[in-house]
């Protein structure tokens, strides 16, 4: 194996061949996104896999069917494998509550045509988390009449959104259209490191490892009816470490990150804060001003980006998670 020195630029191929477990796409996409430090981040990325166990053959045999996921579309499975990252007493930095105390039910209601509960994927949750604690017998699963199945997983806050026919709903370049809604974070009972983990994981799990495809993240940072809404102060460091995660975990994988509707005082914080980005990751973002969080959608702004029929489909998603 050849050698390489601090900072000497690395090729696609030095990258397989130290890294035999990483795909070709996978190293192509490391080394375009950071050419200098690309051995070490690759490194870094596969003992993030490892760690979460997303090399498993259960993880495989999902894969499989990604034709046809869960309602969910994997977020409690991302939310298991994240929380076993966090500490009880550290999942809050403002809250002595722990992380399965008292969070609110995800909902999983997002093909348009097929609303439905959720209950298994929160019982399996729920008899992992007591068997890696020890605290419950491991010989059966909780039932749901049992005290513990009441403490259920975080509200979905991001999702691949579909046409009521299946299709995927994708931007104007063709690219897929992932849907972040920062409204419905639960900030006062789970740690930012925690949602950048987990959606991090979440974007891994329904993207394939042996293509290079791209998604475009939209973040509607209007408040919902229900909902937990941060306030858009908080949101805006929140979706920086989100972004940065994203890049570090899954470069090359963002099209775009459109954010909507970001009212003037938030738009300068924002250029603030997004100097703290890679500057490959700050061309990437996009900001579409609104007059405040509740004004009417921007829509003739989101056209540059979907169509009309994308956009009303995207709004009927949202209006459906309201009170949820």
């Amino acid at each position: 194996m050849r050698l390489l020195g601090y900072g000497q630029r690395t090729t696609t191929e030095d990258l397989k061949s130290r890294f035999p477990k990483a795909t070709e796409s996978e190293c192509r996409r490391f080394h375009k996104a950071c050419p200098r430090d690309a051995a070490d981040k690759l490194s870094a990325y596969l003992e993030w896999r490892e760690k979460h166990q997303l090399d498993c053959s259960q993880h495989s045999e999902d894969l499989k069917t990604a034709a046809k996921p869960a309602l969910d579309d994997g977020w409690c499975d991302a939310v298991r494998k994240a929380i076993h990252d966090v500490d009880g007493s550290q999942a809050s930095s403002d809250s002595s509550s722990s992380t399965g105390s008292g969070v609110s039910p995800c909902d999983a209601s997002f093909l348009e045509d097929s609303p439905t509960e959720i209950a298994e994927s929160t019982q399996v949750y729920l008899f992992h988390e007591n068997q890696r604690s020890g605290e419950s017998d491991t010989s059966s699963d909780p039932g749901p009449e049992s005290p513990e199945f009441g403490l259920t997983i975080p509200r979905q806050c991001i999702h691949i959104p579909r046409f009521a026919d299946g299709r995927n709903i994708r931007d104007l370049d063709g690219h897929r259209i992932v849907m972040h809604y920062p409204g419905r974070l639960e900030v006062h009972k789970m740690s930012n490191d925690f949602y950048a983990d987990a959606m991090a994981l979440f974007i891994e799990s329904n993207l394939d490892r042996n293509n290079e495809e791209k998604v475009t993240l939209c973040v509607d940072v209007r408040p919902g009816r229900g909902w937990p809404n941060p306030s858009v102060y908080h949101l805006l460091g929140l979706i920086r470490q989100v972004a940065n995660a994203l890049h570090d975990l899954n470069p090359q994988r963002l099209h775009h990150c459109i954010l909507y509707p970001i009212p003037r005082a938030a738009f300068y914080m924002w250029k603030m804060i997004q100097n703290f980005l890679d500057p490959s990751l700050r061309e990437l973002m996009v900001l579409i001003p609104g007059s405040s969080l509740t004004a009417p959608l921007p829509a003739r702004a989101m056209y540059k980006y979907m169509d009309e029929e994308a956009l009303a489909c995207l709004e009927r998603y949202r209006d459906r998670l309201q009170d949820k």
